[in-house]
């Protein structure tokens, strides 16, 4: 699809989330595909919703695939995954 073929010429190690799946390299990309991106705060009033949010989302990564297929939608590639990850060890060290 459009939107693997964008993510897959993503660069995540660089700058995971400055990647939008618009306009990227790749005979099969598409320039019209979009994203969507959740923000959370990393000091949170209330730490516990934003831990509980940061679970579900972490949820979703884990078991999602197959759901997501199912309802034809593609998934995020593991770069991508791990990248997002990776950025909640860093922003929120006490969640892990």
């Amino acid at each position: 699809s459009a939107f693997r073929a964008a993510a897959a010429g993503a660069d995540w190690n660089a700058a995971p989330f400055l990647q939008l799946p618009t306009d990227l390299p790749g005979a099969a990309s598409w320039p019209i595909t979009g994203a969507s991106f959740i923000l959370l705060p990393t000091a949170a009033a209330q730490a516990a919703h934003t831990r509980a949010t940061r679970q579900f989302f972490d949820w979703a990564l884990q078991h999602g695939e197959p759901i997501a297929a199912n309802l034809d939608y593609e998934v995020l590639p593991h770069a991508a995954i791990e990248a997002v990850r990776q950025a909640w060890r860093n922003a929120l060290p006490e969640q892990r």
